[in-house]
């Protein structure tokens, strides 16, 4: 799913529920030889991991799901 979408759910749940949790399984520090790797064979198979380049820590995941409403 492309970012701009994933980052629509995310805001969308933050504004439509009073009470929420967001449990978040992404891939972060891709940044190393493994991550490279890893990366390149999902592309390679179809199935990218969009959002790695937008947020590629945890500090920048944190401040997704802050700037998005959580």
């Amino acid at each position: 799913m492309p970012t701009v979408e994933a980052d629509g759910i995310i805001e969308w749940c933050a504004k439509s529920f009073s009470k929420a949790a967001f449990v978040c399984y992404e891939q972060v520090k891709v940044g190393d030889a493994f991550g490279a790797v890893m990366l390149a064979h999902l592309e390679k198979r179809g199935s990218p991991l969009r959002t790695c380049v937008s947020y590629p820590g945890i500090p920048d995941l944190a401040r997704r799901y802050l700037h998005l409403g959580f």
